[in-house]
């Protein structure tokens, strides 16, 4: 029952997400033309099925660790919201401003949720953010302003020895990730490389293993 619950709501949520991201990239065309010149569209194909099957996945894992309703909603729509925007980024090295407004209110949940002191989250957010502006200046416009943004907004929700672990989590990844490309020439030195998908994997450890 639960296997087929799970599968039903990994389908219907993956065609919100698709919709979703549509929507976005279609509000944000002018933006990605002078950037690229032009718009890849998203592959829908072999992305829908695997990301069916991962949201799938990870709604089984969440029923089985949490049993309690608002875990599960918070879990699964936070879940969506970094998984869209990890897949926008991938494919256009761009963070909108409507999946962060959405990443913002699911933060400000997970932060009285978790009973977080708001003056250590409000310092994780500063924190991040001037660490990040710096590494943006540091690497010549190697870190973007989404990313700056994103982790501004995921301080929110973690106390500040649980973000410092996961930003330095999320940077091991990226590393690990782009020397790997580099290695088999999938990438140059000259690419950018999208960040975002290392602070959502990185993120979401953290927020569950902080509600366990």
């Amino acid at each position: 029952m639960y296997f087929t619950l799970g599968i039903l709501l990994a389908y219907i949520s993956s065609k919100i997400l698709f919709y979703c991201m549509q929507k976005t990239v279609f509000r944000n065309e002018k933006v990605l033309i002078e950037e690229f010149g032009r718009i890849e569209p998203l592959e829908f194909s072999f992305n829908f099925v695997f990301v069916s099957g991962l949201i799938a996945t990870y709604y089984l894992l969440l029923f089985y660790i949490f049993t309690t309703m608002p875990i599960f909603v918070l879990g699964s729509l936070l879940f969506l919201v970094l998984l869209g925007i990890s897949i926008v980024d991938w494919r256009y090295q761009f963070i909108f401003d409507e999946f962060l407004l959405a990443l913002l209110a699911l933060a400000v949940w997970g932060m009285v949720y978790r009973e977080l002191f708001v003056w250590q989250s409000l310092l994780n957010s500063l924190l991040g953010m001037s660490g990040m502006l710096a590494l943006a200046w540091i690497s010549n416009g190697g870190m973007g302003g989404g990313d700056i943004k994103m982790t501004a907004v995921l301080g929110l929700m973690f106390t500040p020895m649980e973000f410092f672990h996961m930003i330095t989590l999320a940077f091991v990844m990226g590393a690990c990730v782009g020397i790997i490309l580099l290695a088999c020439k999938m990438r140059t030195r000259k690419d950018k490389i999208a960040f975002a998908p290392y602070l959502s994997l990185a993120s979401i450890l953290f927020f569950l293993k902080g509600l366990i």
